[in-house]
């Protein structure tokens, strides 16, 4: 319905934003084609509204979308473009979610020691922003990144964190998501 509404009104912003929480949502629904094709209209829209932080947010969904998938070059290539796009707008927050992809990019390419100072990095930096949910995504990451290094205490002791930051918030799929993960 908001897509509608925003097309109706000719607001492309609107437009791009909504095409890309519904990226978001068909990749956590793991509608692989839907989400593809959801990140490329969010992108499409966002490029002509001309915002270089929305371009970033649009163009980091979509390297979250072939992060998901597998296809870490793809990945890798869109994550230099949003970066440079939210240096350009300063844009700390969308640099802290990139921040997190690339960390889940190092993850998911064998390099756990980098995924974790990555998602260190960008968590202390959320906590200092407030951003709550932020924070725990990246707590999450490292937790993640501290398990495939062996360092299961402090594997554990960051699940716990990251799962009662979700909790706190009611970010179930993002609580669901994690255990999955683990």
């Amino acid at each position: 319905m908001a897509l509608l509404a925003y097309q109706r009104l000719g607001d492309r912003r609107g437009t791009a934003q909504t095409y890309h929480n519904l990226g978001l949502s068909f990749r956590q629904s793991a509608d692989w084609l839907d989400a593809e094709s959801a990140a490329l209209q969010a992108v499409r829209h966002a490029t002509q509204v001309g915002e270089g932080s929305l371009i970033a947010l649009a163009v980091s969904g979509r390297a979250e979308t072939h992060l998901e998938r597998g296809e870490l070059e793809l990945a890798a290539r869109e994550l230099e473009r949003a970066t440079a796009l939210a240096n350009q707008a300063g844009d700390e927050i969308g640099l802290l979610e990139i921040s997190r992809l690339n960390a889940m990019l190092a993850l998911a390419s064998g390099n756990a020691s980098s995924a974790f100072e990555l998602a260190e990095a960008a968590r202390r930096k959320a906590e200092s922003l407030q951003s709550l949910q932020l924070e725990g995504e990246c707590t999450a990451v490292a937790a993640l990144a501290c398990r495939q290094l062996g360092r299961e205490s402090d594997a554990a002791v960051r699940r716990e964190y990251a799962l009662a930051i979700f909790g706190r918030l009611g970010a179930k799929w993002h609580a669901q998501e994690l255990e999955r993960r683990w």
